[in-house]
């Protein structure tokens, strides 16, 4: 969802960039309507280039992103179906931690560096050891 968003912001400020380039007319009519809340003739007519330069740069780093999100999904295996990643998050909300280790494990030993994996099986192992009572209290207060 995420990728998506950057993606549709990303075409947003792509086809701003484009009209403050090469279409200023159809800014100014836009102008007319937003002038006293977003946009400035001043703005258009001094800063034109920088403007539409700025939104450009922007459009490309967010269709990089939004991209670049879709690819490194990883939720999703190979077949594009829902993959063992999904499974460790839910066992994990409901409270299946040491499933949730067992399938870390396996994913990180196809794919060392996943930080999805590396960040769930650290997330898992610390909520195993909260749950788990420490061995050496033996449920007495110390007494000073």
């Amino acid at each position: 969802m995420e990728a998506i968003i950057k993606i549709l912001v990303g075409l947003f400020l792509f086809a701003a960039s484009l009209s403050y380039l090469y279409r200023p007319s159809l800014v100014l009519k836009v102008n007319a309507i937003f002038r006293e809340v977003i946009f400035s003739d001043n703005f258009l007519l001094h800063y034109r280039r920088r403007w539409g330069m700025l939104l450009f740069v922007g459009a490309l780093l967010f269709l990089y992103s939004g991209f670049k999100n879709l690819d490194s999904s990883p939720l999703l295996d190979e077949s594009g179906g829902h993959g063992q990643m999904t499974q460790a998050y839910r066992n994990y909300y409901l409270g299946r931690y040491t499933d949730t280790v067992k399938i870390c494990k396996v994913v990180l030993r196809d794919r060392p560096e996943d930080p999805h994996a590396l960040f769930l099986l650290k997330q898992a192992q610390s909520k195993m050891t909260q749950e788990s009572p420490d061995p050496q209290s033996t449920g007495t207060v110390a007494s000073h």
